[in-house]
């Protein structure tokens, strides 16, 4: 597992990853507020055990992703989307499963 911070749109984005990049991956996508340790370590490297490269982060404005004030700087569920086509150009990622609970699950409907 190693953590990567990358860039969207001038903000950084906390990411981590489990498993053999090489392998096909999977994006875990959170609900509103939750950080990326939501999915817990170990259920992360139980998939990646079974050969799927795993992908957890922390949204925009949560965790150790940059906070945004949203009054001053408002954002769209497409921003967020957007955020996470980022992290799969960060990681070289042309396609992936994708997986979310909540809020997560519209992100994933919009990707």
């Amino acid at each position: 597992m190693a953590e990567q911070t990358i860039t969207s749109n001038s903000l950084k984005i906390w990411t981590e990853d489990f498993g053999n990049s090489s392998h096909p991956s999977l994006v875990l996508v959170n609900g509103a507020t939750f950080q990326g340790i939501y999915w817990e370590t170990e259920f992360c490297e139980r998939i990646a055990d079974h050969g799927i490269h795993v992908l957890r982060y922390d949204h925009r404005d949560s965790g150790l992703s940059t906070l945004v004030d949203y009054q001053k700087n408002p954002y769209t569920m497409s921003d967020l989307a957007d955020d996470v086509l980022a992290i799969l150009n960060a990681y070289g990622i042309d396609s992936a499963h994708i997986s979310g609970f909540s809020m997560g699950g519209m992100i994933c409907q919009m990707l």
